[in-house]
Formats: structure tokens, sequence, C-alpha cells
């Protein structure tokens, strides 16, 4: 019989605790490797075997670092007030900061 909706969990894992395997493949790859500093090393262009990464290359090395430190961006659902009725295209620079402002505080609250 399942449990009943609501009823809160007790035992097993603590949420966000890695299991077993995935802790231990990414010691060994501590261990035994160095993705970052590899990636880092396509973007700089160094040669690497006697070879040099290609401009395509170094993008998508860059490009996979970046995701590891920058956020994904994501769409904002924004509604604006009854009273506003002005479209973006009638708005000043500085209100639609303002309007974005808002919404992203909203979004994070």
């Amino acid at each position: 019989m399942p449990r009943p909706k609501g009823t809160p969990k007790t035992g097993g894992r603590q949420k966000g605790t890695p299991n077993r395997v995935n802790a231990a493949s990414r010691d060994c790859i501590e261990q035994e490797a160095d993705p970052i500093g590899f990636l880092i090393r396509i973007v700089r262009g160094e040669s690497l075997d006697d070879e040099r990464p290609s401009l395509d290359q170094r993008m998508n090395a860059a490009r996979l670092l970046a995701g590891k430190v920058l956020p994904d961006l994501r769409g904002i659902e924004m509604q604006l007030d009854d009273q506003r009725e002005k479209s973006v295209s009638e708005m000043t620079d500085g209100e639609i900061e303002a309007m974005l402002v808002a919404a992203q505080q909203e979004a994070v609250a």
C-alpha cells in the first residue's frame, strides 16, 4: 500500500548527498585527471601532443567552461499592473530597466 500524500519523508539519504558511485567517480577523476585544467589549456590555444586546437575547438572548450561558472539564463514571466497600459515600445529605457529589476527581485524572493 502506498504512503499517504503529505506524510513527511523518513529514513534514507539526506537530500543532496551524492551516492557512493558518484562520489567514487568524482574522486577518481579528481585524482587521475585535471579536466578543467585541460579545457583551460585548449581555450588558451596551447599545444597538446604537438597539435594546436582549432578555433572551433577553443570556442567549444570556452563554452563548456562558461557553463560551469555562469548560470543558465531563464526567461522570467512578467505581469504588468493593470495601471500600466503602455507597450514596451512606448516605455523609456529607465522604465524597462526598473520593470525588469522588479520582476527579477520577485522571482528570487
